[in-house]
């Protein structure tokens, strides 16, 4: 059985004027997630790192994509051969499968 998708958005990325140096992530419902801005030439941050905030579906679903990739290779390597590689590709899977889980809030 497939496992759902992880789906942290849909995330609204909004950069505010040049003198405020700003980007801000709100949820679809427009509630403020995270910010990071500039105050007198120091870096400050709120809630976590914006522009990661912005990319987590995308990072997620990339990792779903090779995890799905990494489960046909191991498919098609012929029973008995490249025990290694077997290995390697089937640790692989699990911990993909990990980080997705726990960024479902299940691990």
């Amino acid at each position: 059985m497939k496992e759902p998708k992880f789906t942290p958005g849909p995330h609204k990325v909004k950069i505010l004027g040049k003198e405020q140096s700003s980007v801000i992530v709100c949820s679809s419902k427009g509630r403020p997630l995270a910010s990071l801005y500039h105050e007198k030439n120091k870096l400050a941050e709120q809630k976590g790192n914006a522009f990661l905030f912005a990319a987590a579906t995308e990072m997620y679903n990339e990792l779903e994509r090779i995890t799905e990739f990494l489960e046909y290779e191991l498919e098609m390597i012929p029973f008995g051969t490249q025990t290694c590689r077997y290995e390697v590709i089937e640790t692989q899977i699990a911990r993909n499968k990990n980080l997705l889980k726990k960024a479902r809030g299940e691990g």
